[in-house]
């Protein structure tokens, strides 16, 4: 760090004790994010004010009292802090790769030469961090997306009155963001948002889907937004030039001065309006310059030569690094997965106000308490029996003659009659289409984990109580992707445990939505073609049942393919539902007809397949 710290004035005093508290309260949460990318976090130095950067130590140092100076709550400030990580480790990450450190510094130059193009470049590159930061902490979603309803362009979503070229950039945040509410820009606008629209890759998603990406790296980002987007953001603003300050004879084309390409705000015929940008910009706590600073400090070190986290090999992580090889996963995989089991056990049910989680033990309990070994229910008094149980009347009756007094206890045995089931599968087949970018993949993957979670523990507990049971029970859970030909595939084996790989399987491909189709149709197949005669037998027997769950948020690519399908496997004996996601996914309601229905809400798809596990696994203690 080289910025210079000076004496704090008395509001500023007061600020720091309010981000000292807000520290406290959120500091771990704070590390525990970092600590998955191997960089640690720090409350800045006292003066400060803003955030600092060591690349070569790996820390960021956090200045919370830089957002409650502009105004924003405590409550919003954490989802802010992590959006300004993700740029720090997006950072560090870039120039720690082979020929990053030029890709930065090039990057750096364009930013400082262009006003235009560093808020272009910030546009595109928030929709990445935040959408990194809803993949990675759900719980702030609605924090970030408050931002662009409330405070993002005076909470507007009319952006006509700004210059076209900033009326393109500030609409592809905003839709990327809140797709469900359109804005209102001028009509040239709207062209270079369609022709945007209309690049797609292989796999049918958009360009500036796919260079957003949390999974993306920073250098294709860059390629990707030269080629697809600036184009179209240069053409606006030419236009915008012309009319702002018309070429006198003898002015070159796209000069410098008259593009805001270089000079001081004089020159700049559109620099109010990128004060104003700056101004809303929460991204104003990490600067360009403080993160600049801090790379070529790392540089000149030698820092970025050394892997991220290589000073970090203590006995702890020797551990952790040993546990992550012995279930053949890698330790940033376990360390991302554990942060996301985090997250599924806060699930609540905002009814009960009790976590999804704990209502699903109280099922899971029920079943197995009903399945224990048969009651022994005492019946007393009797003249015979196994154990005196009224002392005090069997003196009183040997002391008077009485021969046969009832002061004795046996005991009966309540049988319980008729078969349960002695098996259930539960199948979840997720939609990993290109349309379910953003928050239908989020929560879809919680709900996924929830369940595979949630019934590795019901599992569990029926192992621990197996020698009370009087009838035994296996719990199998399975797991299939869907989209095009690529992406439909089983993710988690059918199997009653629940391995360290196949949690890291399915949350790394839940964390992606590729698929050009949907191939519904084809994973019900396959799952059909995997029940062989004696599971068939069983399915009719009554002693196996298996629950399919599919998840969809649109039309089947072959809906005769997928209805043939479902019937095939309803006529095996399984029970078939299908979730439609909000309402895109409305068509699910007749394609899975009588078990079809639409979650409205996608945040609320977790606790509805919790509901679904509840309503079907009600039946496996009904005797026949």
């Amino acid at each position: 760090m080289t910025e210079r710290i000076s004496e704090p004035t008395p509001e500023q005093t007061a600020r720091r004790e309010m981000a000292e508290r807000i520290w406290r309260e959120h500091g771990r949460y704070f590390e525990s994010y970092a600590g998955t990318y191997g960089l640690e976090v720090k409350p800045s130095p006292p003066g400060l004010g803003t955030f600092a950067v060591n690349l070569e130590k790996g820390i960021l140092y956090i200045a919370t009292e830089w957002f409650l100076e502009r105004g924003y709550s405590e409550a919003e400030i954490p989802a802010y802090v992590l959006h300004e990580m993700e740029h720090m480790r997006e950072a560090d990450a870039l120039v720690r790769t082979h020929g990053g450190l030029g890709v930065w510094r090039e990057h750096g130059k364009r930013c400082k030469a262009s006003r235009r193009f560093r808020i272009l470049d910030n546009c595109v590159d928030d929709i990445k961090m935040n959408r990194t930061v809803m993949l990675r902490a759900p719980v702030q979603t609605e924090t970030l997306l408050d931002f662009y309803r409330r405070r993002f362009n005076g909470g507007t979503n009319d952006l006509s009155g700004a210059p076209r070229h900033l009326q393109f950039a500030y609409a592809l945040l905003r839709l990327a963001m809140l797709p469900d509410e359109p804005v209102v820009v001028a009509p040239e606008v709207r062209e270079a948002l369609d022709e945007l629209e209309a690049l797609r890759g292989r796999s049918g998603r958009t360009a500036l889907d796919i260079m957003t990406d949390p999974q993306v790296d920073m250098a294709t980002r860059l390629t990707l937004q030269e080629k697809n987007v600036e184009p179209l953001f240069e053409r606006l603003y030419e236009r915008d030039r012309r009319e702002r300050q018309p070429e006198k004879p003898g002015d070159s084309q796209g000069g410098e001065k008259s593009g805001g390409e270089g000079g001081g705000e004089g020159d700049d015929p559109f620099a109010s309006e990128y004060d104003r940008f700056d101004a809303q910009n929460p991204d104003g706590a990490l600067s360009d310059d403080a993160l600049g600073d801090a790379v070529d400090e790392a540089d000149a070190s030698g820092a970025l030569a050394r892997p991220r986290g290589g000073q970090l090999a203590d006995a702890a992580r020797d551990a952790r690094s040993a546990y992550a090889r012995e279930h053949g996963v890698s330790e940033s995989e376990l360390a991302a997965y554990r942060r996301f089991y985090d997250q599924l056990t806060a699930l609540t049910d905002p009814e009960t106000g009790r976590t999804v989680v704990d209502g699903l033990r109280d099922v899971f309990e029920q079943i197995i308490s009903e399945r224990e070994r048969p009651r022994v229910v005492p019946k007393h008094p009797v003249i015979h029996g196994h154990r005196l149980s009224r002392p005090a009347q069997a003196h009183i009756a040997a002391r008077t003659g009485d021969r046969h007094p009832s002061v004795w206890e046996t005991v009966e045995r309540k049988e319980k009659k008729g078969e349960l089931y002695g098996d259930v599968d539960v199948v979840l087949v997720c939609d990993r289409s290109g349309s379910m970018l953003g928050q239908k993949a989020i929560q879809q993957r919680l709900a996924a984990g929830l369940m595979l979670e949630a019934l590795a523990d019901f599992s569990e507990l029926i192992h621990e109580r197996a020698s009370g049971l009087t009838d035994p029970l296996v719990v199998r859970t399975q797991t299939w992707s869907f989209g095009d030909e690529a992406v439909t595939n089983e993710l988690k084996p059918l199997s009653d445990n629940l391995t360290e790989r196949d949690r890291v399987a399915v949350f790394h491909a839940l964390g992606s939505t590729p698929g050009s189709s949907t191939m519904d149709y084809e994973a019900l197949k396959r799952i059909a073609d995997g029940i062989d005669a004696g599971e068939q037998q069983l399915l009719r027997q009554k002693k196996l049942k298996k629950i399919i769950i599919a998840l969809t948020d649109g039309v089947s690519s072959d809906m005769p393919a997928l209805r043939g399908q479902i019937e095939r496997l309803r006529g095996m004996g399984a029970v078939v539902v299908g979730v439609g996601i909000t309402k895109d996914g409305v068509s699910a309601e007749t394609s899975y007809a009588p078990n079809g229905l639409v979650c409205a809400e996608v945040a609320a798809l977790p606790r509805t397949l919790a509901d679904l596990l509840k309503k079907h696994l009600a039946d496996l203690n009904v005797r026949r």
